[in-house]
């Protein structure tokens, strides 16, 4: 990223921007001149203050002792597989060359040998394992977010389906309506639920407070639009559980509004695609603007 010529070399200039860089990030006051001070300090403890560039063997051994710190560090683009890899086995030389120094800089592994591509799977299952761990380990706070959105979903859906097939079977509802009731009693529980998420998802202004805070460790703030279209996509899925009752559609206030829903939530999701937003970016923005309505509807629909 520092290499900014691409010669596979970091002159003294490109390592103060890297230093300079992680203060800015760590919201520190350490000033330029402060930085070029401290960066010629750690060329003259690795041994190397007559260099004016470093090869990657030479930067393990300026972080030797902060390699732990550059373990978990990797860029999420496909097809760069080495580089976590890199990363790791510059850390392990950095680790060997702390518990047995040595002057000589000949001593120090390759670059090129520590990417190891013999390692690497070939094709067939190990590729495709390879690749789900991957996957899995670069967005595990995703799955596990994921997994929890489900389960609350599922879990309010069968709640909802038990207490109006089981519980309340001496009411006479499901022998009066069959399963039908149980199932949109859940789905109405399921999409009360999303339809919530859906503007809490959207709300920039305290997204923007809590991505400065220390939750943002722990969730990932930054997807939030992502996982806006996500709950939107399972919010269609439980609209789409609907009675076929002609008196209760058509009669009552409950499924005039349902209908008035259906109506609008189809126009939403219509100019809600990707092919929409990028030709008819006005239609998009003009029908989310439906939502005040939406919402109001959902009210009296309940």
């Amino acid at each position: 990223m520092y290499d900014k010529d691409n010669n596979g070399l970091l002159d003294r200039h490109e390592v103060t921007d890297l230093i300079g860089s992680m203060v800015e990030m760590a919201n520190s006051d350490l000033s330029r001149e402060e930085t070029v001070r401290l960066v010629e300090h750690m060329f003259q403890e690795a041994g190397i203050n007559k260099c004016s560039a470093i090869t990657p063997d030479d930067f393990a051994k300026v972080f030797q002792d902060q390699m732990d710190m550059f373990r978990d560090v990797h860029l999420d683009f496909k097809g760069r597989r080495t580089m976590r890899r890199r990363l790791i086995t510059l850390s392990g030389s950095a680790k060997r060359k702390k518990t047995k120094p040595s002057s000589s800089r000949s001593k120090v592994p390759s670059f090129q040998d520590a990417t190891m591509p013999n390692e690497l799977p070939g094709n067939g299952f190990a590729k495709h394992l390879y690749t789900a761990r991957q996957f899995v380990e670069n967005h595990r706070q995703h799955i596990v977010y994921m997994f929890v959105f489900y389960a609350i979903c599922v879990m309010l859906f069968f709640e909802r389906y038990y207490t109006f097939s089981v519980e309340k079977e001496h009411m006479g509802l499901r022998s009066l309506t069959g399963y039908g009731l149980s199932v949109t009693r859940g789905a109405a529980a399921s999409m009360s639920f999303t339809f919530s998420l859906l503007l809490l998802t959207m709300c920039r202004n305290i997204i923007t407070v809590l991505r400065e805070t220390v939750l943002n460790h722990f969730i990932p703030f930054d997807d939030h639009v992502a996982f806006h279209k996500h709950v939107a996509y399972v919010a269609l899925f439980f609209t789409d559980i609907l009675p076929d009752l002609n008196y209760w559609l058509y009669r009552t206030l409950v499924g005039f509004t349902g209908i008035l829903l259906c109506v609008i939530v189809c126009i939403i999701y219509t100019f809600a695609n990707q092919l929409a937003r990028r030709h008819i970016f006005n239609a998009f923005w003009i029908t989310h603007q439906l939502f005040y309505i939406l919402y109001i509807l959902i009210l009296l629909h309940g």
